[in-house]
């Protein structure tokens, strides 16, 4: 039984994540099982004048949930399908305190295995609480301080660059001209926190995603600058259509388009979206990590004191 069990334990962990249809929820409990009904029998051996006989069966129920609480971090779920397995509220009583002692003692080395497999899958996943360990920080001590802006009038040619150099899904939009942005990156307004020179200070006005952006090169509603003030739009009911849609890509975009296209202007003021959240610089890390994971954010902008960027938060920027 000693050889089975450790023999089990070290397939179930060589083979953790392997992409198979298989889990971990029944390799862990046949394995708590047998290092329970050996421990069972250790004991049944080593008291074998007890009266009524010590049952090995009932110390592998016990060494099954403590396992799957160590692995797991189940707490009432397991002891309930604990007890719906054995159909025996007599064991009640121990399952609970084996289910809280497995968890508390693995809390005290790691969190649990399914965490380390997403960290080791690099999936961007957000604990529903940020660490401890950065209870001190602020939103500066974390943020992305190069920060790809756009503009309200924006030339197509210099938003096709844009797209082609950045692959962000979201850009903040400034109240700025084009002339005014950081002449060394296009597009890029460097933080106040950043001594910089060239460094362009404008009032944040909202932020417009990659995928609206696609969608107005695609159905190229574009203006000259004679005729800024009245541009071509396109209603709210097909514009939600096409979100629903799949993007086209950029390549093909700037393929159909000419050169004379490419010198007229978007005006994005009508589709730049004005109500997301922001914070500003003096917040902490904890308080944008809650605004952040409740409201189900992608971008987080991070105002200064004059309304200007001064960085942004996205979901690495918390991991």
């Amino acid at each position: 039984l000693l050889v089975f069990s450790i023999l089990w334990f070290g397939l179930v962990t060589v083979t953790m994540g392997l992409w198979v249809a298989g889990g971990l929820f029944i390799p862990f409990m046949l394995v708590g099982a047998s290092f329970g009904r050996l421990c069972g029998m250790i004991v049944s051996k080593l008291f074998p004048a007890v009266n009524p006989p010590i049952d090995s069966s009932i110390y592998a129920l016990v060494g099954s949930a403590a396992m799957m609480a160590g692995f797991s971090r189940l707490t009432i779920s397991l002891v309930v399908i604990i007890v719906e397995l054995t159909e025996g509220t007599q064991y009640l009583l121990p399952a609970i305190l084996v289910v809280m002692i497995g968890k508390w003692v693995a809390d005290g080395f790691n969190e649990g295995i399914y965490e380390h497999v997403i960290e080791l899958k690099c999936i961007p996943f957000l604990q529903s609480a940020s660490s401890k360990k950065l209870k001190n920080f602020r939103v500066v001590d974390v943020m992305s301080t190069d920060v790809i802006t756009l503009t309200p009038k924006v030339q197509v040619r210099y938003l096709l660059e844009i797209l082609q150099s950045f692959q962000h899904n979201g850009f903040p939009v400034i109240d700025a001209q084009e002339n005014q942005l950081t002449p060394r990156n296009p597009g890029t307004v460097q933080s106040p926190f950043k001594s910089n020179n060239n460094a362009t200070f404008a009032p944040y006005l909202g932020l417009i995603l990659r995928s609206q952006l696609l969608i107005l090169l695609n159905k190229k509603v574009f203006c000259g600058l004679d005729d800024f003030h009245n541009p071509g739009t396109i209603s709210y009911e097909e514009f939600t259509q096409q979100l629903a849609r799949v993007p086209p890509s950029l390549s093909k975009l700037a393929e159909n388009l000419s050169e004379r296209e490419k010198d007229m202007y978007i005006d994005l003021k009508p589709y730049i979206n004005l109500s997301l959240p922001t914070v500003s610089y003096t917040a902490s890390y904890s308080e944008a990590y809650k605004i952040f994971r409740t409201m189900g954010l992608r971008h987080l902008v991070v105002l200064g004191r004059t309304q200007e960027i001064a960085g942004i938060l996205t979901r690495k920027d918390f991991l």
